[in-house]
């Protein structure tokens, strides 16, 4: 079982984090197996006891995460979380556009993988991950992470162009096309495309289909509606493309997909307040 606390960050961050989710569980408790699914945004992951195991499926090779790892957007269900043993782990939820935003760092590398954050930070996220350590409680951690992002985004200059666009093609209230949003904000398509790979680590639009998989999650999670009310919803085509997509990001069917995202996983913290307080109410559970 997980003990789970979440926290939003500070008026100032919150165009650019979700959030932070620490997540603690005991000795002797059964394994806890998270797959990873797709999504736009990135995630910081500080560890303070066990580490977790990250398999690839298929491979049964021990994979244990470092203290400090940089996961960028996933395109592609590849790894999976195994949970066990004395874990405490505390993760920095990012917007797509919020990585880059705060370090500046080309985020295509990182795309669909996890690496070691102190080696790419360098000393600033060792000191932080120390200070951390040192902080016995949640809140204390919570006020450490702000005054450290704070610093960090007031350095940040205007909005590209292309932060704009792909803020539009991200929002899945309406169908947006690549030459649309290109067109609105007054850049080239070819410009937006290679720019993105650095501000989100994807494309146009691979990105515009992983906010649309994202949001069907959300719908199925917070909503009693069926499948094919979600992928109209969504704006997919019809509900045979929204069983592709799932297949690619999630590695399943979306109904059974759905079963292995908990209300614990870290895609359901990826969520605006309204629907959390949803997820919440309606899974009775500990966020």
């Amino acid at each position: 079982m997980l003990f789970v606390e979440y926290a939003y960050p500070s008026a100032e961050l919150r165009p650019f984090l979700y959030g932070y989710v620490q997540r603690t569980s005991e000795p002797d408790k059964p394994a806890i197996v998270e797959p990873v699914v797709g999504r736009a945004g990135s995630m910081l992951e500080f560890h303070f006891a066990d580490p977790f195991n990250v398999p690839a499926y298929g491979i049964e090779r021990l994979n244990l995460s470092v203290p400090i790892t940089i996961i960028g957007p996933i395109t592609a269900r590849k790894v999976r979380i195994i949970i066990q043993g004395r874990v405490e782990s505390l993760t920095v939820l990012f917007r797509p556009l919020g990585f880059f935003a705060h370090f500046g760092i080309p985020l295509a590398s990182f795309a669909g993988t996890g690496i070691d954050g102190s080696g790419v930070l360098g000393a600033p996220i060792l000191r932080l991950h120390e200070q951390l350590g040192n902080l016995a409680l949640f809140a204390d951690r919570v006020r450490a992470l702000d005054a450290f992002f704070t610093q960090k985004i007031r350095r940040f200059g205007a909005l590209h162009p292309a932060h704009r666009a792909l803020q539009l093609l991200g929002s899945t209230s309406a169908l947006r096309t690549l030459r649309n949003v290109s067109e609105e904000v007054g850049i080239s398509t070819r410009q937006l495309e290679r720019i993105s790979l650095d501000l989100i680590g994807v494309t146009p639009k691979v990105f515009s289909r992983l906010s649309r998989f994202q949001k069907a999650l959300r719908l199925r999670q917070t909503t009693d509606e069926n499948w094919t009310w979600i992928a109209h919803a969504a704006n997919y085509y019809d509900q045979t493309h929204m069983v592709r997509e799932f297949r690619e990001f999630a590695g399943d069917t979306p109904d059974r997909s759905i079963r292995e995202v908990s209300s614990d996983h870290l895609i359901s913290f990826m969520m605006s307040p309204a629907a959390r307080h949803r997820l919440k109410n309606k899974y009775a559970s500990a966020l």
